[in-house]
């Protein structure tokens, strides 16, 4: 496994990484899209995206065909406006009947007249005499009254009509509840109902998720219908996984709740209980039911932000369970740190070895010079060549592991896991570099050129041996 990259981390070059395990860091989320990396041979870092993800095709989502035929639409709207109509006819009083021509109906007009006529001309007198037709008139009189009355009472019953009809439709809209669909649980239903069903002239939103993290639903009171785009990105710290998790999805709202199955993840693999920023849109406007046209119009597009709880689980027992996790990452951080530490140790203790070992070459007049080297090289292969082998084997199989296990910090874990394997090879590499410097050495060297090999040889050991305290202090901060 080659480990050739270093990922730039808070001005601090982390690594280094196999192309391999830069790809799994990406894909658990432990980097991003953005994250500078770099490796020998360049001048300069560039980012993850950069390095291999410029050839992908961005994130499109496809249009959502239009379900409704326009023409279908317009023949259907004049349907029910002809019925409306029926409807409204069908409540109107009847005609009333046509009067009937004859001889009693002409004499009793001729009479009103007459009467009118007489009253006109007795108005002066003190007295009026008594007409014998004036039952006549008095009963015309009677009619119009009847109908102005009846008038009066078709305007009340439209005006009732007109507050009655909205206010009905705005009780029917709020008391109406969608159907429950068959991943959701009972509690999760009743949440999401509440929140559509509330009066209140402002939009408001609520979540749920499946058991099997399969499906995210919104449930709102807004009672239009239309396309919805959702962005999600977990809250570090806040989600019940140690990666991070973001994601794009679609769905369309109808009869207040929306549906969300198809996820597109950025970062994670699947969805998991915890906090996320959730962003939603719509795409174009909304549309307006039928039964609405009555009410209060609201806005046909909107946005919503906000940090909302995605879980199964009530708020207090998510966060029962979210402080237990947290729990148990800080002892995994513990027992990783505690492992790291003795580890560097071990590496000192065998470095000093080497180091005193070489020192013998230079220091022992007593023996001959390719003597003394070929006993270094014995002494390097059965004490400290096989051990820094299967070190290096066993810290790769350590590594395997932690990958499954949850830190705060996985990110710092898996690079000071690389951090050591390199410096276990690196000694072994020095170690065979200082060897073959020796072989090409002589007893003819003068005093000064003897002093130069000495120092420079012992100094890349000491400089393993520096890096080993350094790290073993940095520990004992953790």
């Amino acid at each position: 496994m080659m480990i050739n990259w270093f990922v730039i981390h808070n001005s601090e070059h982390l690594g280094p990484f196999s192309e391999e395990v830069l790809h799994q860091l990406f894909s658990e989320g432990d980097i991003e899209q953005g994250t500078l990396i770099w490796k020998e041979g360049m001048d300069d870092s560039i980012s993850y995206e950069e390095a291999f993800l410029f050839k992908k095709e961005e994130l499109s989502f496809r249009p959502i065909e239009e379900t409704i035929d326009t023409k279908f639409e317009t023949e259907n709207f004049k349907q029910i406006k002809k019925e409306e109509q029926a409807i409204a006819d069908d409540d109107l009083p009847p005609d009333l009947p046509p009067e009937i021509f004859n001889l009693q109906k002409i004499d009793s007009e001729h009479i009103a007249i007459e009467v009118e006529e007489s009253i006109e001309l007795v108005e002066d007198q003190e007295e009026i005499e008594e007409i014998e037709d004036t039952p006549v008139l008095i009963k015309k009189k009677k009619t119009r009254a009847a109908k102005s009355s009846k008038s009066y009472q078709y305007i009340i019953a439209t005006l009732i009509m007109i507050i009655l009809i909205p206010g009905a439709i705005f009780i029917k809209i709020s008391v109406l509840k969608f159907k429950r669909p068959a991943k959701m649980s009972l509690h999760d239903y009743e949440r999401l109902t509440e929140v559509s069903s509330d009066p209140a002239l402002s939009n408001k939103y609520s979540f749920a998720m499946a058991k099997d993290k399969s499906t995210l639903w919104m449930s709102t009171n807004l009672p239009y219908s239309g396309d919805l785009v959702i962005s999600m990105k977990s809250v570090t710290g806040k989600v019940l996984s140690p990666k991070k998790i973001s994601l794009q999805t679609r769905g369309i709202l109808n009869n207040k709740i929306a549906t969300f199955s198809d996820f597109t993840f950025l970062e994670g693999l699947k969805l998991v209980d915890g906090y996320y920023e959730v962003e939603v849109s719509t795409t174009n406007d909304l549309e307006k039911p039928l039964i609405t046209k009555f009410l209060h119009a609201r806005k046909r597009q909107f946005r919503f932000f906000e940090v909302v709880l995605i879980s199964n689980m009530d708020k207090s027992e998510f966060e029962l369970l979210l402080q237990k996790n947290y729990k148990k990452a800080v002892s995994n951080d513990l027992e990783f740190w505690k492992e790291l530490k003795q580890k560097y140790k071990t590496i000192q203790m065998i470095t000093l070895q080497i180091q005193n070992s070489l020192k013998q070459v230079y220091d022992n007049p007593e023996k001959e010079w390719g003597e003394k080297v070929q006993h270094f090289e014995m002494d390097y292969k059965v004490k400290f060549g096989n051990f820094f082998t299967n070190f290096v084997i066993a810290n790769d199989k350590s590594y395997e592991a932690l990958k499954n296990k949850n830190f705060s910090n996985k990110l710092e874990i898996i690079s000071n896991y690389t951090r050591l394997s390199r410096l276990a090879r690196n000694i072994g590499s020095q170690t065979m570099s200082i060897l073959n410097d020796l072989e090409t050495f002589n007893n003819n060297l003068s005093l000064e050129e003897f002093k130069v090999s000495r120092k420079k040889s012992l100094n890349r050991l000491q400089n393993i041996i520096n890096i080993c305290n350094q790290k073993i202090e940095m520990i004992q901060t953790k």
